[in-house]
């Protein structure tokens, strides 16, 4: 088994896989010729090693993994689709409004809602409705948009980004016959990471609002409320960046571990789908150049 972790996402049309020093991405043209890009990287939490303290290395490397994976979509969508003129304008407006949309859906709604119920007396209960609704909404969302069949291509992407980096890890040769036999299911995904964020914070938030109602005497107001929450999330994403990299590390040794991975492996029934094997060839090609062909 390879010590070195690697970790990918699917692209438009491709992967992009990221070891210790570089990110790779390869994208299938319309020509059907594989484009591959490679970057040199190393996370500033392992260049700065105030940066590496359990938390802070969870909320640098979430913000790292974002920024990264924004530039690897942008990149790819330029590559695959080369009749439509790259536009930064326009990739920046469209990258603010998903963002203000993720706000919306995930933070602005859930809160009004809960706020709207008559639960701003009661800690507890207001956040169990307030991560309902974000459930709800964040599966709602990912079956809706699956159906879409670009969307779903982008799903098999994923799986094969999962399956090549299970039969790397297990020490196996990169081939299209041991990656096609793995599993599509891997319990480091980023999907993973997403759920489990929403179920932790439920308890981080009524945690924190309890707080405030005990130093205060009172319960946060609507924007109070909202404004706290956004202001640590920061840190509720270091708590569970830490949990799920934990969970990663103990899941084939310690079985209780497993509880946190589960509900993000039942949720990948979604987004990481079986690829077809033009599909896997592209996550090969970005893994053996991202860990070096020697490795693979």
């Amino acid at each position: 088994m390879r010590k070195n972790r690697v970790g990918g996402q699917a692209v438009i049309e491709g992967v992009m896989m990221r070891s210790l020093d570089r990110y790779v991405v390869a994208v299938r043209k319309p020509d059907g010729t594989i484009e591959l890009k490679v970057e040199p990287y190393i996370s500033i939490s392992k260049r700065n090693q105030g940066l590496g303290a359990p938390i802070i290395r969870g909320i640098v490397g979430f913000f790292e993994t974002l920024l990264i994976g924004i530039k690897s979509l942008n990149w790819s969508a330029e590559v695959s689709s080369p009749s439509e003129k790259n536009n930064k304008a326009s990739n920046l407006v469209n990258t603010t409004l998903a963002l203000f949309v993720a706000l919306v859906l995930f933070l602005f709604i859930p809160l009004g809602l809960s706020n709207a119920a008559g639960l701003k007396p009661y800690p507890f209960l207001f956040n169990l409705f307030t991560g309902f609704i974000r459930v709800a909404i964040f599966l709602l969302y990912l079956y809706l948009i699956s159906k879409i069949p670009d969307i779903k291509r982008f799903f098999q992407y994923h799986g094969a980004e999962h399956k090549s980096i299970f039969a790397y890890e297990a020490g196996k040769s990169l081939t299209l016959e041991n990656v096609r036999a793995e599993s599509p299911y891997h319990p480091r995904c980023g999907t993973s990471f997403l759920f489990i964020t929403v179920l932790f914070a439920i308890i981080f938030f009524a945690v924190v609002d309890g707080a405030y109602a005990k130093l205060t005497g009172a319960p946060p107001a609507l924007f109070v409320r909202i404004g706290l929450h956004f202001l640590l999330l920061p840190v509720m994403i270091g708590f569970t960046w830490e949990i799920l990299r934990l969970s990663g590390e103990l899941y084939e040794r310690v079985k209780w571990a497993r509880i946190f991975i589960l509900p993000g492996l039942a949720l990948q029934h979604i987004t990481a789908l079986e690829p077809s094997d033009d599909q896997i060839e592209i996550a090969i090609f970005a893994l053996k150049n991202a860990v070096g062909e020697e490795d693979a």
